[in-house]
């Protein structure tokens, strides 16, 4: 409340002067306070100006602040911040004055901030008054002397303080993806005659009589064969069947138009027959027999004269006959299946404790 004081006992007991330049003013009024200064020193310090300061007091509650020497000062100041903010108004308005001024700042600390150069005038003038006040008002020793120097010790504290940073829960999706790659293979080439075997009435390693058998390749429904004569003095005959692969019908067949001209030691064959067989899962078996015959007419009866009447053909099995099985692995498809995981998850799994 002091300097109230001193701006109230400057207005009531300075009479105005009048200067004609701002050099002359300021030196007036430097004059004028020097001389002043010693009447309202006295005023101030012996009280006597209190009756004309209103709400003068020398126990203000603020002084407790620094009196208990707790040294905290933001818990009592965000206190009058909030009472001035949610509190009504007080029905005296020099009381209100303080609220309006704590509210004013209040406000001031969130307003957009502004930047005063180095250079602005305001500036530049106050550092001569700041750098050398004496120099200004003159000495204030001798004149106003209930300001003393004091040292003062605070004992050192010990002051703990604690903090926490913690983190909101949240949540978090991912994927884990398998994608799974089914890789189709055939053990035989598709449309092609992927295997054979020789059935001969006769073979001594440089010459043979026989046919050879070649097996079809398709995935599924009927199991094609194709025979073909293989004889080393040439000959004659091919067939293709189709026979059904758990079963094997139809069996057995003749396949006609087969013969060789190889007489050699007497193996020869003019007929193929196919004598069945059939498949399992992995496997096929089928039985082929080669042979000779020969066919002519047999007489039932005869006339008075010697001559046939009635006759019937007839045929008889000759040469070396030969049988064999044609074995070979199913045609079937294979599959080969590769899994791959795409692990979209990897970065939130690694922040697992």
């Amino acid at each position: 409340m002091k300097p109230s004081v001193l701006a109230m006992l400057l207005a009531f007991a300075i009479p105005a002067v009048h200067a004609d330049t701002p050099a002359e003013a300021f030196s007036q009024g430097r004059s004028l306070g020097a001389t002043g200064a010693p009447v309202l020193g006295g005023q101030i310090t012996s009280g006597a100006a209190a009756p004309d300061v209103p709400q003068y007091s020398t126990t203000q509650p603020q002084s407790g602040l620094f009196a208990g020497g707790s040294g905290l000062l933001v818990p009592p100041g965000a206190a009058q911040v909030g009472g001035c903010q949610t509190g009504p108004a007080d029905p005296d308005a020099r009381k209100q004055q303080q609220c309006d001024a704590t509210n004013f700042l209040a406000r001031r600390s969130t307003a957009a901030s502004f930047t005063v150069a180095p250079t602005d005038p305001l500036l530049a003038r106050a550092r001569p008054i700041t750098g050398d006040p004496t120099s200004i008002l003159g000495a204030a020793n001798g004149t106003y002397s209930a300001c003393t120097p004091r040292q003062v010790i605070a004992p050192a504290r010990k002051q703990i303080e604690v903090c926490a940073e913690s983190r909101a829960p949240e949540e978090r999706r991912c994927s884990k993806i398998l994608s799974v790659a089914v890789a189709v293979s055939e053990s035989c080439v598709p449309g092609t005659w992927f295997t054979s075997t020789f059935v001969g009435a006769y073979a001594d390693g440089w010459r043979q009589v026989g046919v050879r058998v070649h097996a079809y390749c398709q995935m599924s429904g009927t199991v094609g064969l194709y025979v073909h004569n293989e004889s080393t003095n040439g000959g004659v005959g091919s067939a293709v069947i189709w026979v059904d692969a758990a079963t094997g019908a139809a069996a057995p067949q003749l396949l006609p138009g087969f013969w060789t001209e190889d007489y050699h030691f007497g193996h020869w064959f003019n007929n193929v027959a196919y004598r069945g067989g059939g498949c399992t899962d992995d496997s096929c078996a089928f039985q082929f027999e080669v042979y000779g015959e020969s066919c002519g007419y047999l007489c039932e009866a005869w006339d008075g004269e010697g001559y046939c009447t009635s006759y019937s053909p007839q045929c008889s099995r000759a040469g070396t006959q030969a049988s064999g099985w044609f074995s070979f692995p199913r045609p079937r498809l294979s599959y080969a299946v590769s899994d791959r995981w795409d692990n979209q998850c990897a970065a939130l799994e690694a922040r697992l404790p």
